[in-house]
């Protein structure tokens, strides 16, 4: 069992779990009392990282929870840059890039992708982004992702070019 890292919360009574949420999930549905534990006095930014570092090695980790870790590393002031960001999560800097993305998503398009994440990834909600999809067609983009979502795109590769298709066909002619 890989030991959980605590912070303490309120200096002397309560500690925050920074690492190894699951694992107590797991340990509490055991029955077990208690757990192995390291306490170590973190900052917000200090924890940012650490818990970066703990969830980037899970091979289920989608690309929506990436873009929430880079969140957390900016908000907490952990990273600033995407060199900074790349560097902490392991990836390069283009694929922050389009991880970050996510965030130019309505809350609308981002609840369709929470429901079912690792089927959405970044490289497509980059496209549908740098296309201006998001902005100029948000009903075609809520529609794709519940078309890809319900298996009617099959690939999320076809998402933008089932959108593209949908605007060259309600063109009207003249």
């Amino acid at each position: 069992l890989k030991v959980l890292a605590a912070t303490e919360n309120l200096p002397g009574k309560f500690f925050e779990i920074v690492t190894g949420h699951h694992r107590v999930q797991a340990a509490i549905k055991l029955g077990w009392q208690m757990v192995p534990a390291v306490v170590k006095h973190m900052n917000d930014a200090q924890a940012a990282i650490a818990l970066t570092a703990d969830n980037s090695i899970k091979k289920d980790l989608s690309d929506l929870d990436r873009f929430k870790s880079i969140l957390m590393l900016q908000d907490t002031g952990a990273c600033k840059t995407g060199r900074e960001i790349a560097a902490t999560l392991g990836i390069s800097a283009s694929k922050v890039t389009q991880l970050r993305a996510f965030g130019a998503l309505p809350g609308e398009a981002l609840n369709i992708i929470e429901a079912s994440p690792l089927t959405f990834g970044a490289k497509m909600v980059y496209e549908l982004v740098s296309q201006d999809f998001h902005l100029r067609h948000p009903d075609l983009v809520l529609e794709g992702l519940k078309q890809l979502e319900s298996g009617k795109i099959k690939d999320q590769s076809l998402v933008t070019r089932w959108i593209s298709q949908k605007l060259i066909t309600s063109k009207p002619r003249t």
